[in-house]
């Protein structure tokens, strides 16, 4: 602009300047005149910071305070600028918005500044924005103002403390509410919220503490918990259509009815509609019942405590000359006086057959024991000749199976311990096995807790120590069964001590104890009868089912052989290599065969031995695992390999079987491939492997913990927990896992010492593990794993169709248009397929399309209605899936033309 320019703009600032301000006076005269209102009172403020501009009397720094008014009620926080806070749009919470929040300021009270200090100071923490008190202040003092509530000012510091960490315990308290909201299946919507909740909550706690406006922090949380809520109340009604269809349902009990509506009113919609896929499979909810095996000893054992502590707590007598002696009347009897009498003497020396005394007594059979030290044993229980699961009566593997193999050491301690002591004892004693402590005193009630508790914190116990005094012998022997004396020991030892009875890394062997269900399943595996056979996918258990067979038959009082051959991706070349190779390293063929045909013919002269051969073997199982691609491989040699097999077990009565494992059920998938030429595929008989049924699942769950201490309050609690695991073995052994580490925590899983064991999970329990980020990636990789459990690197052509096909649900689910709680057929999945050109789906054809259906079904993805349409089993699967339609399109859309 040149100075010309300049000049002509001073002339005419000039000559509008006083009628600019004249203007200005007249419209904050006229406002000052009008009835009051928020529309009027920003006028006249906008009016008078132009006419202060305008006449030379404009404060820079009463600009800072423009916005101060804001602050007199508590909807809008003001930045360190005194700008409102505008950082979050807060599109979930329309009634949160800024926009909202602002129109609500102006439709609400105002306060005076004094009253306004004395709020944001009060005990109601939605109110503790200690940001916006120092800003009011700083106002305050600079107006030359003075209120009474000043003084909270210097206080400022302490109430900042202390409301940080109430902000810190909400949000802690809201990440595991949100947790258990979705294990409750509350939150249900066609975006993922929870999510976007999370990360919400994390951004405006951080802020908050910036800030110090914790207040404002509050009163998002309410509004997230209210979002939960009402969406809640949508999905009651959606649970209800589907319980008016259980009800047409014949044979459907009303007491089943209602214990499901009452699960809806609780809004405990994951348990809801687990009964309701367990009535669709025919399950009887009356069939549920509580697991308390090992907690009833236990209860038991506290209910007779005291008794039994008075009568033996004399440590100046031995046990024997405390107890009077009752007469024998039978084997249990004689066994309960035998018990007592071989245990120690007031520190007296023990020997070998003193110690194998007392461990058989206490249930372990004829075992060898050898001493180490002077008051150290190793004792070696003999190994059933059928070490079948039936043999173990208990859950815990260290006194069980493992001591079988490994053995345990018993150590003998004299004298009074309190629980620090016992611990060092321990210490000093090292953990080199599992150790059963005969300790020859009696302990008190706090002390044994005590024990509990501390010996759980202690990590460098790396082995278990199982504490057998005075009070525990007692109770064994005044209810002594051989029968049930080695459940009694497990019950009333092992919650005061720590052990972890599950396994969850899937490479290490399962113990025979921790085995539960699949009796049916195994029978058909071991026998010579049973099948050849098993489909399902993965982390359904079929490569457990086949090591336990192993375990099972190999080298049983028969003398029969078993050998498992894992042959992941091999065609039918390399698995004759690999199958002869496990079959030599097992003593039973003495060379490595690359073709069929030999390694057939070898494997019938070994078995055409004569029963007076040293080396015949009765019945050899043969299973080969993983053999998807063997199978595959087989189909483009007529089946070649499986038909020299099933000749084998031709060769006489029960001397040969094999078993195959794969995902995928050959007849019903290749049907023309598996039926032609009058191949052997039909003649041989196969089982497919579902997910656990709900007393399986029951039973994994509830039946170690028992033994631990651990128990449910009631059968909802196992149904929620089991239905977030999706009754998968292995994620319920995860979950276990993780509910027993949580009473190593500092703690304590917030159980009080002076009242456990037992330990009774609560929602707070439940909440601990559901929030483990470890557990639930778990969730979802489980997930993951099982929608592409059909996949195989470099035959791309034959996988895929289980993600696939969950898309597709998901594409129908999240469409407005095609949402249906009803579910969708094969034939609305293959019109998406289409309309997408997804050629692995559409050029299946509507038969093999329903059979990958219904594998997803017993793979729990999916449900089958009785109308035979489909839909994901837990609404939770569609959230996995994809957070809205445009993320599942955009997945779709990397498959199109493939």
């Amino acid at each position: 602009m040149s100075a010309d320019d300049n000049d002509s703009a001073r002339i005419g600032y000039s000559r509008q300047h006083d009628e600019l301000i004249n203007l200005c006076s007249t419209v904050i005269d006229k406002t000052d005149e009008h009835e009051s209102g928020r529309g009027i009172e920003l006028i006249n403020n906008v009016m008078r910071d132009i006419r202060s501009r305008l006449n030379g009397s404009y404060d820079k720094k009463s600009r800072r305070y423009y916005f101060i008014d804001f602050l007199r009620n508590d909807f809008v926080t003001l930045d360190e600028n005194g700008i409102p806070d505008t950082s979050s749009s807060f599109c979930l919470l329309p009634e949160f918005n800024i926009m909202e929040r602002i129109y609500r300021h102006f439709t609400s009270e105002q306060k005076n500044f004094d009253e306004r200090l004395s709020e944001i100071f009060s005990r109601e923490t939605k109110y503790n924005d200690y940001g916006s008190a120092k800003f009011i202040d700083e106002y305050l003092e600079y107006i030359g103002s003075s209120c009474q509530n000043r003084s909270f000012i210097d206080d400022i510091g302490q109430y900042c403390i202390y409301s940080e960490n109430m902000a810190d315990i909400n949000r802690e308290n809201f990440i595991g509410d949100l947790e258990l909201a979705q294990s409750y299946g509350q939150i249900y919507s066609p975006e993922n919220k929870k999510d976007t909740m999370l990360l919400m909550s994390e951004i405006w706690y951080r802020k908050s503490c910036e800030t110090k406006n914790f207040g404002f922090f509050t009163k998002l949380i309410g509004n997230f918990r209210k979002l939960i809520r009402d969406d809640a109340d949508k999905h009651s009604e959606r649970l209800r259509n589907q319980l008016d269809d259980i009800r047409k349902i014949d044979g459907v009990s009303d007491d089943d009815i209602n214990k499901i509506e009452a699960l809806i009113s609780k809004q405990n919609f994951t348990v809801a509609e687990d009964h309701m896929n367990r009535i669709h499979n025919g399950e009887k909810l009356s069939d549920d019942s509580l697991n308390l095996e090992g907690i009833e000893y236990l209860r038991e054992f506290w209910h007779e405590y005291r008794v039994n502590y008075d009568i033996c707590a004399n440590s100046g007598k031995s046990l024997k000359s405390l107890v009077a002696k009752q007469p024998v009347h039978n084997k249990d009897s004689k066994a309960r006086q035998e018990l007592i009498d071989n245990w120690l003497s007031n520190g007296g020396s023990t020997n070998e057959t003193q110690i194998k005394n007392l461990v058989e007594k206490l249930g372990w059979k004829n075992c060898t024991v050898k001493r180490e030290s002077s008051q150290i044993y190793k004792v070696y229980p003999e190994k059933p000749q059928n070490g079948r699961k039936i043999n173990y009566k208990h859950p815990i593997a260290a006194f069980g199976s493992s001591a079988q193999q490994n053995g345990f050491r018993v150590v003998c301690i004299a004298g009074i311990y309190d629980c620090r002591r016992l611990i060092d004892k321990f210490h000093e004693i090292g953990c080199s096995n599992h150790t059963l402590v005969f300790l020859d005193c009696a302990v008190t009630d706090p002390e044994r807790r005590a024990l509990a508790k501390e010996i759980k914190k202690d990590i460098a116990l790396s082995k278990t120590f199982a504490v057998v005094d005075r009070v525990v012998l007692m109770y064994l022997a005044n209810h002594y069964s051989e029968n049930n004396i080695s459940r009694m020991l497990m019950a009333v030892t092992m919650p005061f001590s720590y052990y972890q009875p599950y396994v969850i890394d899937s490479s290490k062997v399962m113990p025979a104890e921790i085995f539960m269900g699949r009796e049916y399943e195994l029978n058909k595996i071991e026998s010579p009868e049973g099948v050849n056979i098993i489909y399902g996918g993965r982390q359904l258990g079929k490569s457990a089912l086949l090591k336990m067979a192993r375990n099972d038959v190999d080298h049983d009082e028969n003398g029969d052989r078993a050998v498992y051959v894992d042959i992941h991706k091999l065609g039918i070349e390399a698995a004759a290599g690999k199958i002869s190779g496990e079959l030599m390293i097992n003593g039973i063929l003495d060379k490595v065969y690359d073709n069929w045909n030999d390694l057939a013919f070898a494997l019938k002269a070994r078995l055409a031995k004569n029963p007076s051969d040293e080396d015949y073997i009765p019945y050899l199982l043969l299973m080969l695992d993983e053999a998807d691609t063997f199978i595959k491989d087989c189909g483009n040699h007529e089946y070649e390999p499986l038909a020299l097999l099933k000749d084998i077990q031709s060769i006489g009565t029960d001397r040969f079987k094999f078993v195959v494992a794969g995902l995928r059920d050959i007849v019903r998938f290749d049907r023309e491939i598996a039926l032609g030429n009058n191949s052997v595929i039909t003649h041989l008989r196969a089982i497919t492997i579902k997910s656990f049924e709900y007393k399986e699942a029951r039973e994994l769950l509830t039946l170690p913990l028992s033994y631990m201490g651990i128990c449910f309050p009631d059968s909802e609690m196992i149904s929620l927990i089991l239905a977030t695991t999706n009754y998968f073995p292995g994620l319920i052994q995860l979950y276990c896992a993780k509910l027993l580490e949580t009473l190593r925590g500092k703690d304590y899983a917030y159980y009080i010492e002076n009242e456990c064991p037992p330990y009774i999970v609560t929602e707070k329990h439940i909440k601990k593990v559901l929030t483990d980020k470890e557990f639930n990636s778990q969730i979802k990789e489980k997930f993951e794993i099982t929608l592409r459990s059909d996949e195989c690197p470099g035959e791309e052509e034959n996988g895929y169709h289980y993600y696939l096909i969950a898309l597709l649900i998901s594409y129908l689910c999240y469409d407005s248009s095609e949402c249906s709680d009803s579910g969708y057929t094969a034939e609305d999945i293959g019109r998406v397929a289409d309309a997408f050109e997804i050629n692995k789906i559409s050029m299946l054809g509507t038969d093999k399309l329903v059979t990958i259906l219904d594998e997803l079904c017993s793979l729990n993805i999916l449900r089958r209605t009785d109308a035979g349409k489909y839909h994901f089993k837990r609404d939770s699967f569609l959230a996995m899936m994809g957070k809205n339609s445009s993320d599942i399109e955009n997945k779709l859309m990397e498959y199109i033309g493939k």
